[in-house]
């Protein structure tokens, strides 16, 4: 099963049968985290606590290997000034507001307690993902 969110399904199917170009491939990624499943919209559930916000990564961030890709690099949140709760999924955007276009969308290896003064560190592979 597909991580792509409803917004890349439907760029892709427009592209394959309908003729129509794809987007313009983003030079950056934004990560974020979510306390239950984003669906496929990919915009459920996303943290709004103080303190949170997606955090930009380069598209080299990222390493890609058979229909799966992982984070190459740790990524690194701010302090939570709250508590944001049992994080469970993530999401990768095109931008960092809620106008953006959310990618893909998928569970995180192990749900994750953020209470106030953690500052979330999201080791190298452990933001992954597949588009199987």
């Amino acid at each position: 099963m597909s991580d792509f969110t409803n917004y890349t399904e439907n760029n892709i199917v427009e592209w394959l049968v309908g003729g129509n170009d794809m987007p313009s491939a983003p030079s950056s990624i934004y990560v974020a985290l979510h306390t239950d499943n984003p669906t496929n919209s990919g915009d459920e559930n996303e943290v709004t606590a103080s303190g949170y916000s997606r955090i930009q990564t380069d598209t080299v961030d990222w390493n890609i290997e058979n229909n799966e890709f992982e984070n190459l690099d740790d990524i690194l949140f701010d302090e939570a000034e709250e508590d944001w709760g049992e994080v469970s999924h993530f999401s990768l955007w095109d931008g960092s507001t809620s106008s953006d276009n959310a990618l893909v969308q998928s569970e995180l290896e192990r749900t994750r307690d953020i209470q106030i003064g953690d500052a979330p560190v999201f080791r190298d592979g452990t933001i992954n993902g597949s588009v199987n």
